[in-house]
């Protein structure tokens, strides 16, 4: 399945992220950016991201772009324990003066992590 870094930069490539959702294919790593796209019963978007601290097999910060429905960022860390490895993401998102704000608050993120969290326990 790759390295938890390729599955950000390339969702494509594992069977783990939801890509009927969201699709990551352009995280640009070395010079901290990003975009993703989602999927929404409204189409498609094409959203930034700015990657703040990295450390390699641990995790990583995330911040939204300006164009983005939510403010906000997030954190994704890498808990490796004996038998297996376990994510923890947490973020701090407030909606933006945008209509999108409540469709990606609404629909998006709780359909997001739990198809994330479906796919991590097969």
């Amino acid at each position: 399945m790759g390295s938890p870094r390729r599955r950000f930069r390339d969702s494509n490539a594992n069977q783990l992220w939801p890509n009927e959702l969201e699709t990551c294919a352009r995280m640009a790593w070395r010079r901290r950016a990003g975009t993703a796209t989602y999927r929404t019963p409204f189409g498609r978007s094409a959203h930034t991201y700015t990657i703040g601290d990295y450390s390699a097999g641990q995790g990583f910060t995330y911040a939204t772009g300006p164009e983005h429905p939510l403010r906000g960022g997030g954190r994704v860390l890498w808990r490796h324990r004996r038998n297996g490895t376990t994510l923890v993401w947490t973020v701090d998102y407030t909606t933006a003066a945008v209509a999108a704000g409540p469709v990606v608050r609404l629909y998006f993120v709780p359909r997001f992590f739990a198809r994330l969290e479906a796919n991590c326990a097969h």
